[in-house]
């Protein structure tokens, strides 16, 4: 199974064309500036470069090493990390729970978004 990511304007050709559906081409059109106007304002407003994620993590590391040593040994199994594996890495005893493991990373993300560091 295969994932497929297509834009607005994509999805209603391949509607039109393999569903046999009446599509409006000026809706297609229309779908279609509306994408190269968002990706020019996203391409003027967030320019990632290679040293944003290693602020990122080099922050998410200084406040929660943990939360690295999982994304780490998830990264190295192929996106998945054990509930086990996580305990271990973290020095956690069986008895806490995983609720709310993951939120720190999205308050640093806000956080440096804030302050400009992130875009």
């Amino acid at each position: 199974m295969g994932l497929y990511m297509l834009t607005p304007s994509e999805l209603l050709r391949w509607a039109k064309e393999f569903l046999e559906l009446n599509v409006d081409e000026g809706s297609v059109r229309d779908l279609e500036q509306l994408g190269e106007a968002s990706a020019d304002k996203e391409s003027e407003d967030e320019v990632w470069t290679a040293e944003l994620p290693a602020t990122f993590m080099d922050e998410l590391m200084r406040h929660y090493p943990s939360r690295v040593k999982a994304i780490v040994a998830a990264v190295a199994n192929g996106g998945f990390v054990h509930w086990e594996t996580v305990y271990e890495l973290a020095g956690y005893d069986e008895t806490r729970r995983l609720r709310g493991f993951t939120q720190p990373i999205g308050t640093l993300s806000r956080d440096l978004q804030a302050t400009g560091v992130l875009t």
